[in-house]
């Protein structure tokens, strides 16, 4: 009988250690509904009022669309865009965005437009410029009044800056010159950038502008390609490769040591005056016409390779080796032979082109340059295989950003020819006969480098 009490006192004392056990559970389950339930509200609550009290914008995409904020046909993500890239009127320097190694000739023309574009939509934030030593104009005054506007980082540098010795290529052809000391510059720039810890880089020219392929050619030849576009009036380049690091879904762009953007061509076709002033900014005092990107838009077949050329690339410097940044560089096109790949693809697989613009008839001839003909000026104005008006909004949006006064500062030069003073840099006695760094020009490839803020040093 004693026995008989003991297992019942047993299955007793299980029976309510199972019910505390459910209720403890129960009590546990509905403390984490109520926790995260909480958490969800609390987050809600810090993305609505990022969106709408720090940005000061609706990001909803109707309401984007509704006001005309676009470029290349996409629709605004709810998303907004991180830190890095909010600029107001009152702040307008970015805290980090994209570097760019550039090589110019009598550019002024066509650098303010330049600038302006690429700022807006990378975000342009480290430029190394290195100006052609038979240029009659230089393009310090842009460069200055930029850097202090902006707070963009802009280094300019001459020949010795980057170790050209002109006298020893005496035996190359003028184009041969060209491409050897284009190849030396390169390699000293990514260098520079690289040891700055700038992460993203491309190599493009004053008249070309990084665009989306905005799916006209797409694959599936409707339109509307997966995650297109990349540049949107709220996600630069720089905030797509930033914030689709880990994103499975992302573009091959995001992975990629080395991606080629493949080149349009758009000639110097006119389009209807009034659609070329839809493209005026209200406030600012800026004709439209003196922006090839909003003057232009009859642009060449994007199939046939023989017109358009090879393409340019965007490096992701943190993924390069130093060893493969060397003054034997292959090209322009391909300037890391490991990382990079052949230098041109089917155009529909291009998740970013380049517009390369042709320019007025004054712009072309305005370079000396002796292969600038009259015959390869019509040859490569002429080509009216198609349009493209993704470029139509940027100068709104870039007034609406900097505001107007800054805008027309900014802006002044775009379009103007300046002609210069017809000596060449070289020529004058200010023209640097070594580095501004004080070293010697002529320095062994293996007793220099550059220390951790990217200063020439010796070892």
């Amino acid at each position: 009988m004693k026995i008989t009490n003991n297992k019942l006192e047993t299955q007793a004392r299980s029976s309510r250690m199972r019910k505390l056990s459910i209720n403890l559970n129960q009590i546990f389950i509905s403390f984490t509904v109520v926790l995260t339930t909480l958490m969800i509200a609390i987050n809600w609550a810090i993305v609505n009022n990022d969106q709408k009290n720090i940005l000061g914008v609706e990001t909803d995409s109707i309401s984007l669309i509704n006001k005309g904020i676009h470029l290349g046909g996409g629709i605004s993500s709810k998303k907004a865009p991180p830190a890095a890239s909010i600029a107001t009127t009152d702040n307008i320097k970015h805290q980090d965005g994209f570097a760019i190694c550039l090589l110019v000739k009598d550019d002024s023309d066509k650098l303010a437009e330049w600038l302006a574009y690429h700022w807006l939509t990378l975000p342009l934030q480290h430029l190394v410029i290195a100006l052609d030593r038979t240029s009659v104009t230089s393009p310090k005054p842009i460069l200055d009044m930029w850097r202090e506007e902006t707070g963009m980082d802009i280094t300019l540098w001459n020949d010795p800056d980057f170790r050209h010795v002109p006298g020893h290529d005496d035996t190359l052809t003028p184009r041969q010159k060209y491409l050897h000391r284009q190849r030396q510059f390169l390699a000293e720039c990514m260098r520079h950038h690289k040891a700055k810890n700038h992460s993203w880089i491309t190599l493009i020219d004053t008249d070309e502008y990084i665009a989306n392929n905005d799916g006209y050619y797409g694959k599936n030849g409707n339109g509307t390609p997966p995650y297109f576009p990349i540049l949107r009036a709220d996600q630069t380049l720089f905030d797509y490769l930033t914030t689709n690091q880990n994103n499975t879904q992302s573009l091959t762009i995001v992975d990629e040591k080395c991606h080629l953007m493949p080149r349009l061509v758009f000639s110097a076709v006119e389009d209807d005056p009034e659609i070329v002033q839809k493209a005026k900014a209200e406030g600012v005092d800026v004709d439209p016409m003196q922006f090839s990107t909003l003057r232009f838009y009859h642009h060449a077949n994007p199939k046939n390779q023989a017109v358009n050329k090879y393409g340019k690339v965007v490096i992701n410097l943190d993924k390069i080796q130093w060893s493969e940044i060397h003054r034997n560089l292959r090209n322009v096109h391909r300037p890391l032979l490991k990382s990079c790949g052949f230098p041109y693809h089917d155009y529909s697989d291009a998740a970013l082109t380049v517009h390369h613009y042709i320019g007025t008839i004054e712009q072309y001839f305005a370079r000396n340059d002796t292969r600038r003909t009259k015959k390869t000026f019509r040859k490569r104005a002429s080509h009216d295989d198609g349009k493209n008006y993704q470029m139509h909004d940027w100068l709104k949006r870039f007034v609406e950003k900097v505001g107007e006064d800054k805008s027309a500062k900014l802006l002044q030069t775009a379009g103007i020819i300046d002609h210069g003073k017809k000596i060449m840099l070289m020529d004058r006695p200010d023209y640097p006969e070594d580095r501004t760094d004080g070293l010697e020009m002529k320095v062994p490839e293996t007793l220099r480098y550059f220390d951790e803020n990217g200063n020439m040093v010796r070892v």
